[in-house]
C-alpha cells in the first residue's frame, strides 16, 4: 500500500473515534451551559433534554452531523473488512473475528486493526530491487 494512502486510511481510522468525542462534547456543553442558565431543571441532567436546550435548526445539524459520521463508519468499515478478507497474515476464526469486530465495534477496532496490519504491512519490493526481470520470458 502506497505511504499516502496509509496516512488517509490512519486518520480516517481515528476519525470516527474524534468525531464521536467532540460532538459528545459538545452536547454536553450545550446541556450544561442550559442547565446553569437556568432555564432547565436543576440537579437533572436528562431534564435540560426535554424542556428544550436544542433548537429545530441544532436538532437538524446534530443529526446530519451524526448520519455522514455513520456513513463515514460504515464505508470505513467495508474498506477495512475488505483489506482483512484480503490480508494473507490473518487466517482461519481470526479473520472472521476481525470482520465482525471491524463491522460492530468499528470506533475503537479501526485503529487498532490499522495499528496491527495495515501500518505493518511490508511494502512490496520495486521493480530495481528485483534480482531477475518481472517480465517472464
Amino acid at each position: 500500500m502506497k505511504p499516502l494512502l496509509k496516512f488517509l486510511l490512519g486518520i480516517g481510522a481515528l476519525a470516527p473515534l474524534g468525531a464521536s468525542m467532540v460532538l459528545g462534547a459538545y452536547i454536553a456543553s450545550v446541556l450544561i451551559d442550559f442547565d446553569l442558565a437556568g432555564a432547565g431543571p436543576s440537579g437533572d441532567p436528562f431534564g435540560a433534554v426535554e424542556s428544550g436546550a436544542f433548537g429545530a435548526a441544532e436538532i437538524v445539524v446534530l443529526a446530519a452531523s451524526f448520519g455522514l459520521l455513520a456513513l463515514f463508519e460504515l464505508l470505513l468499515a467495508l474498506v477495512f473488512a475488505i483489506h482483512a478478507a484480503k490480508d494473507p497474515r490473518i487466517v482461519g476464526a481470526k479473520k472472521a473475528a476481525w470482520i465482525l469486530a471491524l463491522v460492530f465495534l468499528s470506533p475503537l477496532a479501526f485503529p487498532t486493526y490499522f495499528v496491527l496490519y495495515v501500518l505493518r504491512e511490508p511494502t512490496p519490493p520495486r521493480v530495481a530491487d528485483l534480482h531477475r526481470s518481472p517480465i517472464a520470458s
